[in-house]
């Protein structure tokens, strides 16, 4: 694999499960309380495409960001892995994907929120705080490998 091991994949993916059931839920929760975002945190309702617990569906595909996070995260400007990963959260898991490619495979809203500043605001605010989150984690985790 070129410069990154299995082990760090393997952190990269728990590093973005730890990341989604706590700043990603915790700013959801902050933002759904407020009245601000229509998502239930830490929700058990089966997810729409697999039928599995949101959070489990939400905390897999976080891990899975987290994976790919461990390969590019070297690629990614910042001076620290906790700014590159609020870059990658707003780039990748935010912008690529809640943006245009869930709504592209799902149709179940426009790209973009159709431009509802508070939707994408609060997006950005819970994938920023994730990303973020995900690079401290990710940090600590290989900090000895």
């Amino acid at each position: 694999m070129d410069g990154i091991s299995l082990t760090k994949l393997v952190l990269g993916f728990v590093a973005g499960v730890i990341a989604v059931v706590t700043a990603h839920e915790i700013i959801n929760y902050i933002l759904y309380t407020s009245g601000m975002f229509p998502r239930v945190p830490w929700s058990t309702t089966p997810a729409a495409m697999t039928g599995v617990p949101q959070i489990v569906s939400d905390a897999f595909w976080g891990g899975l960001w987290g994976v790919l996070f461990a390969l590019v995260s070297d690629k990614i400007p910042g001076g620290n892995l906790t700014v590159k990963g609020l870059i990658f959260g707003i780039l990748g898991p935010a912008i690529l994907g809640v943006f245009i490619l869930v709504p592209l495979i799902t149709d179940r809203f426009p790209l973009f929120f159709g431009f509802d500043p508070q939707l994408l605001g609060s997006v950005l605010l819970i994938l920023a705080g994730f990303g973020a989150a995900m690079g401290w984690i990710y940090g600590l985790l290989t900090a000895r490998t």
